[in-house]
């Protein structure tokens, strides 16, 4: 019925649909907050940008969406904080023109807005959010530059409080922007 190729093809995209339906079953567990401890582990978190396919998937928001809804839950934010791959691979995506920009964009900003996480993200996924600021509009989401900047503007006035520190760099990259506005 098509030779070893057609089999093969096949296979990877029953494969695909397995991996995509996975992920949406451990999104739904992630709903729950008795299950972001299991779910939020390094070894898993870790692996999840590079399972077959990586975060991108023009078909399913699977791998996407389920970090949308960890960084959506504060004890969700701090792991996910704390894993470098992730937070590259988010920045990737939110500088992409992908289906899922919004998603990446909606996890950046949701781990600058906790004090707990901004500290340790703020340096990485700053030049992303700089470059995307001139966004008005994205998808049905309206004025996202706008809440990129109002984001920006918050760390900035944070670092002066005292609960924020922010490299010089990054603090220029940020005033830079505001100036501009």
């Amino acid at each position: 019925m098509g030779g070893v190729e057609m089999e093969s093809r096949k296979a990877e995209e029953w494969a695909s649909q397995l991996q995509c339906w996975s992920l949406q079953l451990i999104n739904c567990f992630a709903f729950k907050p008795e299950f972001l401890p299991t779910i939020c582990k390094t070894e898993f978190l870790i692996k999840l940008p590079g399972i077959w396919g990586g975060l991108v998937n023009e078909n399913s928001p699977a791998c996407i969406g389920l970090l949308r809804t960890i960084c959506h839950q504060k004890f969700g934010r701090g792991p996910i904080a704390s894993c470098p791959s992730i937070i590259e691979a988010l920045c990737n995506i939110a500088w992409s023109s992908d289906d899922w920009q919004y998603m990446a964009i909606d996890c950046l900003l949701w781990l600058l807005q906790d004090p707990n996480t901004c500290h340790k993200v703020i340096d990485k996924v700053v030049p992303a959010l700089v470059d995307l600021a001139e966004i008005t509009t994205l998808g049905n989401h309206k004025k996202f530059g706008d809440s990129i900047v109002g984001v920006l503007q918050n760390c900035i006035q944070s670092q002066g409080s005292g609960r924020s520190s922010i490299s010089g760099r990054t603090s220029k990259q940020i005033e830079d922007l505001l100036n501009s506005k």
